[in-house]
């Protein structure tokens, strides 16, 4: 692979690592301040799925920043 073509792929990865875990953060944040009588009943389901996943998706996106900020570095 070519660093024309790797630092084409690393800067989007890292800009999409940062974004999401930037997104995490915050939502398990609100998590936190979460007063679930305000929320529908039909938004609970995906608001318990993402509060049992934000801890793996927060790990997923640190990992795709620090991979592409690695490559973009590298390159």
């Amino acid at each position: 692979m070519t660093t024309t073509a790797l630092h084409s792929i690393a800067g989007p990865l890292a800009v999409l690592g940062v974004l999401g875990t930037i997104h995490m953060a915050l939502y398990k944040a609100a998590l936190h301040r979460l007063d679930p009588g305000l929320i529908p009943r039909s938004a609970l389901p995906r608001v318990r799925w993402w509060g049992a996943h934000a801890s793996c998706a927060l790990a997923v996106g640190s990992a795709l920043a620090i991979l592409g900020l690695v490559a973009v570095v590298a390159t």
